[in-house]
């Protein structure tokens, strides 16, 4: 067992703090859809300029865009934007299309902050990436809840489909409109809201309101069946991936861990598992690739294969199964059943 203070009760208090940071996030978003669907929530409007708006929030993703490795831009005339908006809900409805479009653009790729006059005494703000782009028959569907364009089991992107759904919503109750476009897969795509312009006016504006960790491979393995059982963890989620392998050490185990489909199956290689934890959703290749992949590496081939996963449908355990996994377990897992199993 641990104590406060020592390294592992530190790192465990570590891994709690986020992900209960990330479900707060999340019931947030959850709670503030339902209140807009239901017609409860309400705006404070005020004189708004736009350019000004849109200036501070790229300032602000600018950490972001620069992690991802992405240049980020704006594109408007050099003066104001004036439209009657709540400056707190057009921020977050401009942040969320930043976030959206740093998570699905590639490195090296470009988002565009644009401004501009549009038909019906309007302005426009677009967000446009050089990213995966949207299916045809998928643009209609991005504004709903719960929607998302990446229905793959490629783990790197990730999220609920909460954001967008959140973007028209308060674009809404601010008297405004959504529109989504996209050449196609692969041709990236542009999210734009439009706002009733105000009068030109020379008053002063209003001030608007990880990379995963390195994959732990033991130096020096031993001949399976020899000593400690081997378990490898294949699994993207960094905290989750730690703290199996520190509850796993705790069992008296050697642990090793990759982060993606393809890392495990290098690691797998030359750690020579007894047992292989594998999740299913993995970047790179999901956890089915990786089973089929094993099954077919003489020197892994016998190593037990268990499904760690939150896909938990009758349909996704036969998957499991034709993958080559002997167990499906869907997380979360007890630690006593694992040890058990494991043992």
């Amino acid at each position: 067992s641990t104590r406060p203070g020592q390294a592992a009760w530190e790192r465990a208090f570590q891994v709690i703090e986020r992900q209960v940071q990330l479900q707060v996030r999340i019931l947030n978003d959850l709670l503030e859809v339902s209140s807009l669907s239901r017609g409860k929530a309400a705006s404070h409007r005020e004189r708004l300029d736009l350019r000004r708006l849109a200036e501070e929030t790229l300032e602000s993703g600018r950490g972001a865009l620069e992690a991802a490795r992405l240049t980020g831009r704006l594109e408007a005339p050099d003066r104001p934007f004036w439209v009657e908006a709540d400056p707190t809900q057009v921020s977050q409805v401009l942040s969320n299309l930043l976030n959206n479009a740093v998570k699905f653009t590639e490195p090296g790729g470009a988002v565009t902050v644009r401004l501009a006059e549009a038909a019906g005494s309007r302005v426009e703000v677009s967000v446009r990436d050089t990213g995966i782009g949207i299916d045809r028959e998928m643009l209609p569907h991005v504004w709903e809840v719960f929607s998302q364009a990446d229905s793959s089991l490629d783990r790197r992107r990730g999220g609920l489909g909460l954001g967008l759904a959140l973007v028209k919503a308060l674009v809404e109750l601010n008297g405004g409109e959504v529109r989504a476009e996209s050449p196609g897969l692969g041709k990236g795509s542009s999210f734009s809201f439009l706002l009733p312009r105000l009068e030109e006016s020379g008053e002063t504006a209003p001030a608007a309101s990880p990379v995963p960790a390195v994959e732990a491979v033991p130096e020096a393995v031993p001949e399976r069946g020899a000593g400690p059982l081997r378990v490898l963890v294949i699994e993207d989620n960094v905290d989750a991936a730690e703290t199996l392998q520190e509850l796993l050490d705790l069992y008296g185990y050697r642990v090793a861990v990759a982060h993606s489909g393809p890392a495990g199956i290098d690691t797998a290689r030359v750690f020579l598992p007894d047992v292989v934890l594998c999740d299913i959703g993995l970047p790179g290749m999901d956890g089915y690739a990786v089973a089929r992949q094993l099954r077919r590496e003489p020197e892994v081939a016998g190593a037990r294969l268990i499904a760690l996963t939150g896909y938990g449908r009758d349909s996704d355990r036969e998957s499991a199964e034709e993958a080559g996994f002997d167990l499906h377990l869907v997380k979360p897992v007890e630690p006593l059943e694992l040890r058990k199993l494991l043992g």
